[in-house]
């Protein structure tokens, strides 16, 4: 946990890694939660007295736990709205359908809704808890709109790529910027696995956290406080991941490698992740969208 003026980072479990996020508690006349994904215990402590809580995005870990504050708002940008009205849709906006089809995501949210995780092998993606969280939204936000909590200010920058609405947040009196998942200290690198997802704006989205006046930068996965020199510097090399794959990709290419064994290569993910179905789904996912780049002409994708 960290303060600043009325600000507290309460830093996510297991050092905010995937499935867990940072959040921000902004204590002032307006209780806010923002993205949901610190952790259970974290979080409940606090539940009862939250007037707002703001997502940053869709994605699992930064509304999972949004069920915990029962009499709160909960809002999100407009963009990406849809995707937490059903579950339903939020698998094919993630990703399920486009790789494995409508069946498989009819399936997913059968066994998600059966309160009880059978399918352990699968992962937190098979937790009954998470269904509690969609179709909890009570309304949106637009793009660089000014939120008021009372004394203290919020800028929403929109910056999609990473998924359609996702935004990042700037508290200017406070000098700090919520970057949410432009994660520059993660080994992963950046993620764009949902249907939805833009590798060109998630980079031109990238310049306007580096334009804003802040002092310091904070991101979802991350538990660390950066300096913009800190911050810029580790964006530049977080960025960088996208070319390396594309070059990766491309040699592969070169080599006769078809779209099958570019699927099961593990490009992004380790490859013992691909058995989660998740997983392989973000991966193909992924992969598609670099191919369409390139403009591959010799494989062929289903």
């Amino acid at each position: 946990m960290h303060i600043i003026d009325n600000i507290v980072i309460i830093w996510g479990d297991k050092a905010g890694r995937f499935p867990f996020s940072n959040s921000i508690f902004v204590n002032d006349k307006t209780k806010t939660i923002i993205d949901s994904g610190a952790g259970k215990n974290k979080l409940k402590a606090l539940s009862k007295e939250i007037d707002l809580v703001v997502n940053s995005h869709f994605h699992l870990d930064h509304i999972i736990y949004n069920y915990l504050f029962e009499k709160a708002e909960i809002i999100i940008h407009e963009k990406d709205v849809e995707a937490l009205k059903s579950l339903k849709n939020y698998a094919t906006k993630y990703g399920g359908e486009l790789v494995f089809g409508i069946d498989w995501v009819d399936n997913w949210v059968s066994k998600i809704t059966s309160h009880e995780n059978k399918y352990l092998e699968q992962g937190f993606v098979y937790d009954p808890q998470f269904f509690k969280s969609v179709g909890r939204i009570t309304n949106t936000f637009s793009t660089d709109e000014v939120v008021s909590f009372g004394k203290t200010k919020l800028e929403v920058i929109h910056s999609p790529g990473h998924s359609e609405g996702h935004c990042c947040f700037f508290f200017p009196s406070q000098g700090l910027c919520f970057a949410t998942d432009y994660n520059i200290g993660s080994d992963f690198g950046p993620w764009y696995g949902g249907t939805d997802s833009d590798i060109d704006l998630l980079l031109l989205s990238a310049k306007k956290l580096i334009e804003i006046d802040a002092k310091y930068y904070i991101n979802s996965h991350d538990p660390k406080i950066y300096t913009k020199r800190e911050f810029k510097r580790g964006l530049s090399g977080f960025l960088d991941k996208i070319s390396g794959r594309e070059e990766k990709i491309q040699i592969l290419l070169e080599k006769g490698y078809s779209y099958d064994d570019l699927c099961s290569e593990g490009i992004f993910y380790k490859k013992k992740y691909l058995v989660l179905d998740w997983v392989k789904a973000w991966e193909v996912a992924m992969l598609i969208k670099h191919l369409k780049r390139l403009n591959s002409e010799n494989v062929s994708i289903r």
